[in-house]
């Protein structure tokens, strides 16, 4: 063999040896002889040839480099992008990326969206060809690559310059992204740090990637790079979620099934990856859990009792982990049915019940989640809160908001209705104006007024007012008045007229007014409008506005609120302070006028009566009855979990030939209803009667419900 032939078969074998380095082998396993498997990745091999750089390929005769030391190289060039493209139309554009494997999950997408959309900026071209794979170089098995090609078909030749003049651009962009997408889930996934130290590195490995400083980004980088961190750790637990909830199908068949995978999924959409982020991957495995076993426990409590109320809840302990600090916080799940379309229950109901039990807790921000799914009566959500100090909720804190938080929850739902279309009745007004006009028969008359309710618009409440006042000298006009001494009221219209003289001498100036107040300061805990306090309030501005009035038609009105106030005032001193519970009772006092009637003393009693029988344990008996006497009053309080009895017993006092003098009232507390007697007897025997009358409700019912009942007895001493 001559010197030639041999350099030449040197050469050859030299070359051959080289291309050998980067053989690669695909990174999954596909069945042996598949030709057309073989084929794409022996086409996979030739576009791979043509990415990596030359160097690494022929090896230098002056400097030897290790097989090692070319793979070292070749991951510190990752990501490897080519583009080639030719001058003349129609032209493919080619591009071929090579990238790590690990920590770069849907770089395909986002690589073919990016050369779409943006080669030239509000143009988008479609994608020819798209080929992609995930591979090993057979001298360096320990990595993964990923390779994938795209070509994009360029028709129009005066596209091409301004393709080739943003391709470097396009090039780096992809580049930046792809690093810094890595960087941060690998920080994530490998460094046990807080969020605000892997936010520094984060900022320091993507300045030194472009030779900047961290200190030269803006905040708005900075932003961005945290928000990057933020969605990377919570894609990283919702694939945790995954791992963790995929036993719970052998272990407990019966609570989780397959479509636990399909609420998770819905879940990881409602919680943002502020919220994922924040949170220990333990918390959301219960969070979810327990929305799932709620969801389905409402769905088969509806199924079987649709006209009940179904309230279930979950109080976890947990901890937030922000950027700068880690805090405790509570949160509350809640799943509840609503009974009508225009019921509401919201995060701001949820929030002020738990204040009920634990005043001055805050809301954690972005915490409330609400699975508006399905059913619209089925009402699903969760909320956090945390104390403005950041300490623990203490065990009696928990244990105090467990039992009260069901009764509030039930007391405070809302319902919406719809708004009054009312127009002004003149018949009535004039009737109104005749009827203060003969009130008015001395000089020293106070101002006479008549004050109804109107109608409610939006969120104020309007009123009309009829006003009479004896004009003497000059005084100042009534809407001057209202609008500088009254800047609570909203005046939107005053007529005026002169109705007749006093003594030939002085007018009878009528005004027909509307105001309106903020309803705001005006609803109750269950989102029931307050008129009485409206009216008072009323009352009071107009008061400043025109000195001492006379309310005409509010007498009885008053004296309702005196009563009501001394008996407020009786029960604070007790330290009992439920207000809404005790406004139901006195309201529901009947005759109505026994309100204003009866000594507050006598009322608080017959409540405190009331509160010993709603404190009974019903799971051992379906109803209680209590008595009370004095030398004047004898009193009853019978409190039952069967509406049916309580009507029954409405229905035998009501057709009784008996005449006893006594008040009633009727409070409905969740799914409690209590029935309230104050017996004014002259002798003992009213009293006996009044029982037996009882007794004859109670076995009426038993004979319908085919169902025993004790017998109502009384063991209580009467005066004589």
């Amino acid at each position: 063999m001559d010197l030639t032939h041999w350099l030449n078969s040197c050469e050859r074998t030299r070359m051959s040896e080289e291309s050998e380095i980067f053989s690669i082998k695909a990174s999954h396993p596909y069945r042996s002889g598949d030709k057309s498997a073989e084929l794409y990745k022996d086409s996979i091999q030739e576009s791979i040839k043509n990415i990596i750089p030359p160097h690494l390929y022929h090896q230098n005769p002056d400097f030897k480099i290790t097989t090692k030391k070319r793979f070292e190289e070749l991951d510190n060039l990752l990501p490897l992008v080519y583009c080639d493209i030719e001058d003349t139309s129609p032209s493919p554009l080619i591009i071929n990326l090579i990238c790590d494997a690990y920590f770069t999950q849907g770089t395909g997408r986002f690589v073919c969206d990016l050369f779409s959309r943006w080669l030239i900026p509000g143009k988008q071209y479609p994608l020819t060809i798209i080929r992609s794979m995930n591979f090993e170089f057979k001298n360096n098995s320990k990595k993964n690559y990923f390779f994938m090609e795209l070509i994009i078909n360029i028709t129009d030749e005066k596209d091409i310059t301004p393709i080739k003049n943003n391709l470097p651009s396009i090039i780096n962009d992809l580049r930046m992204c792809i690093l810094c997408v890595q960087h941060v889930r690998y920080i994530i996934n490998s460094k046990p740090l807080n969020l605000q130290q892997k936010k520094f590195i984060i900022q320091e490995n993507i300045a030194s990637l472009i030779d900047r400083p961290s200190k030269e980004f803006d905040n708005t980088i900075f932003d961005q790079i945290h928000q990057l961190l933020i969605k990377a750790s919570a894609e990283n637990k919702v694939t945790q979620l995954q791992q963790d909830f995929a036993p719970l199908l052998e272990t407990q068949p019966k609570a989780f099934d397959r479509d636990i995978f399909d609420e998770m999924q819905h879940f990881s959409l409602l919680f943002h990856d502020n919220f994922t982020a924040m949170r220990e991957v333990k918390h959301l495995y219960r969070l979810i859990s327990y929305q799932y076993l709620f969801r389905k426990s409402l769905i088969n409590s509806i199924n079987l009792e649709p006209h009940k109320r179904h309230l279930s809840i979950k109080i976890i302990r947990t901890k937030l982990h922000q950027p700068s600090e880690t805090f405790p916080a509570l949160g509350i799940l809640v799943s509840i049915n609503l009974f009508e379309e225009n019921e509401v229950f919201e995060d701001r109901h949820l929030l002020r019940a738990i204040q009920s039990s634990l005043p001055g807790v805050q809301k954690v921000k972005n915490s409330y989640i609400r699975d508006r799914r399905g059913n619209k009566k089925m009402c699903l959500l969760y909320m956090e809160v945390k104390k403005s100090d950041h300490t623990s909720f203490t065990f009696q804190e928990i244990k105090s908001l467990r039992a009260s938080l069901p009764g509030e929850i039930k007391s405070r739902i809302e319902t919406v209705i719809h708004p009054l279309f009312i127009h002004r009745n003149e018949e009535e007004v004039m009737r109104n104006i005749l009827i203060l006009s003969k009130q008015l028969k001395y000089v020293d008359d106070l101002p006479q007024v008549i004050i109804n309710f109107h109608k409610q618009i939006g969120h104020q409440l309007s009123f009309l007012i009829v006003m009479l006042r004896l004009i003497k000298g000059k005084p100042e006009p009534v809407k001057s008045l209202i609008e500088t001494s009254s800047p609570h009221l909203v005046l939107t219209n005053c007529d005026i007229k002169m109705v007749g003289m006093l003594k030939k001498r002085y007018p009878k100036e009528a005004n027909v007014i509307e105001v309106r107040l903020e309803k705001k300061q005006f609803l109750r805990k269950d989102y029931s409008l307050d008129l009485y306090k409206a009216r008072q309030t009323l009352i009071t501005e107009l008061t400043y506005a025109f000195g001492e009035i006379r309310d005409y038609n509010g007498g009885m009105i008053s004296k309702q609120q005196e009563v009501l106030s001394k008996l407020k005032e009786l029960i604070h001193d007790m330290n009992i302070n439920n207000d809404f519970l005790l406004e139901n009772f006195f309201y529901s006092l009947k005759p109505a006028h026994k309100q204003s009637l009866i000594d507050p003393p006598v009322l608080k009693t017959l409540f405190l009566l009331m509160l010993q029988t709603l404190n009974h344990d019903f799971l051992q008996e379906r109803f209680v009855l209590k008595h009370c006497v004095t030398d004047n009053y004898a009193f009853s309080s019978l409190t039952s979990i069967e509406p049916s009895l309580i009507e029954i017993i409405k229905m035998t006092l009501e057709e009784s030939p008996l005449k006893i003098d006594f008040t009633t009232t009727h409070v409905q507390l969740d799914e409690l209803q209590s029935l309230n007697f104050l017996i004014h007897y002259q002798t003992p025997d009213e009293f006996l009667d009044f029982q037996n009358l009882l007794r004859k409700g109670a076995k009426t019912w038993q004979t319908v419900n085919d169902t025993s009942i004790k017998e109502f007895k009384s063991n209580i001493s009467i005066p004589t």
